[in-house]
This record gives structure tokens, C-alpha cells and sequence, in this order.
């Protein structure tokens, strides 16, 4: 047991990335204001649904020396997800790869417009068919406090279906 503890705080002191990481510890590569457009989502978590009811926690920290964030979600039913966000310079948008514990995968790209993350993307079949379309929005609301709502088109985009609406809050 003392092995299994001190092997599980060595790997974990490895992965561990500061929120607070400084500037001079981004690569070169991931300098400038375009790079850091979406940090309103870094810290931990909370989220709650429209009727203040707990959905999960969530904690966002920056990766591969400050080029992205990294996102890992624990659902209040136990379910897990973890995403990777960042700017793509070669096309001009943020990425966001979502996977979770069913093994359903998002790819989404968007940008920052109007103070609002907005990111699209859609689900392909084995045919290489769209199915649905997504789109996922983050809004900071206010100090400490963020908006995310996720819908979702099976139609080609003539409707729309709200599959998440959560409300973050800062523990501080």
C-alpha cells in the first residue's frame, strides 16, 4: 500500500499543471492575446443546472506549456469526460476535442465573438455522413461565474435541441 500511495503522488506531482502557471512558462510558440482568449475558463469548478441543482465538477488547467487547456469533468452521476481546447494557428480557431467514459467524441472549432466562446462542429457516421450538427457556447456572466449551454441539430440545422445547459461557479 505505501508503494501504490507514493507511486500515485509521483505521477500525479507529474501531471499536475498550476492554474496560476506564469507567463514565462508558455512556449514562445502560444504567446500573445489570441492564445489566451479563452482563460475565463480556467480554475475549478462547479456547475449547476437552470434549477441550481448540481450537475458536476469540472477543473480546467493549462497543458503542453500554457498551448492549451485541458478540461476534466466529473459528472454528479459519476460519469467522467476530460476535453482538449487550443488555438490552431494554421486555420484561426480554437479546437476542442471532448471524449468521455462512453466513448462518445466531440470535434468542435469556433472563436471568440462578443466575449462569447462559440465553437461548431459535427458527429459523422461510418459513411462519412453528417448526423448532427453541435454547437457549444461559454459565456462569462460575471466575476467567478460562467455560462455553457450545448445544443444540438439532427436535421441539418432546420432545429435545434438543448442538450446542456450549466452554470458554473468558482471555488474559490
Amino acid at each position: 500500500m505505501k508503494y501504490l500511495t507514493l507511486n500515485l503522488l509521483c505521477i500525479f506531482s507529474v501531471l499536475y499543471v498550476p492554474v496560476g502557471m506564469a507567463d514565462d512558462d508558455v512556449s514562445e510558440h502560444c504567446q500573445g492575446a489570441i492564445y489566451r482568449q479563452f482563460d475565463f475558463w480556467l480554475g475549478e469548478w462547479t456547475i449547476t443546472n437552470a434549477y441550481d441543482q448540481l450537475v458536476g465538477d469540472n477543473s480546467i488547467s493549462r497543458g503542453q506549456k500554457g498551448c492549451a487547456l485541458i478540461e476534466n469533468w466529473i459528472g454528479a452521476a459519476g460519469d467522467t469526460g476530460l476535453s482538449i481546447s487550443f488555438y490552431d494557428k494554421n486555420i484561426g480557431k480554437w479546437r476542442q476535442t471532448w471524449i468521455d467514459d462512453r466513448g462518445s467524441a466531440l470535434y468542435l472549432r469556433g472563436s471568440l465573438v462578443e466575449g462569447i466562446m462559440r465553437l461548431r462542429g459535427e458527429k459523422i457516421n461510418a459513411l462519412g455522413h453528417v448526423i448532427e450538427h453541435h454547437e457549444m457556447s461559454y459565456e462569462s456572466l460575471e466575476k467567478n461565474s460562467i455560462k455553457q449551454h450545448w445544443r444540438m441539430s439532427k436535421d441539418q440545422k432546420k432545429t435545434w435541441e438543448t442538450k446542456y445547459t450549466g452554470f458554473y461557479k468558482k471555488r474559490l
